[in-house]
């Protein structure tokens, strides 16, 4: 099975997985809805499945690698995911993890 067609197949576990997770590292997380915990978290992941499936030159995946590629309603996406948990009092170090 490719990564892509895993993360696809196993996208409401992998969110589960998250929300435990998140709590753990962050208390703050004790008090949020799933919908709060997930935000985002499912685009994020289906845009990483399509992204594996895409033939990329090396060229694009080095600008994605600096974070140079072009705006899209993933990368978006991603962006506020990480704002929305640094507003809910995660750390840098919780965010990365």
């Amino acid at each position: 099975m490719r990564l892509a067609d895993f993360i696809l197949d196993q996208l409401q576990a992998i969110l589960l997985e998250w929300e435990k997770f998140a709590i753990t590292i962050e208390p703050a997380a004790l008090t949020m809805t799933s919908k709060e915990l997930r935000n985002h978290a499912s685009v994020m992941l289906e845009a990483i499945a399509k992204d594996l499936r895409a033939s990329q030159t090396p060229e694009e995946q080095a600008a994605k690698a600096r974070g140079s590629g072009p705006k899209t309603i993933e990368t978006i996406a991603g962006e506020d995911h990480g704002i929305a948990r640094l507003e809910s009092k995660f750390t840098i170090e919780q965010l990365v993890s």
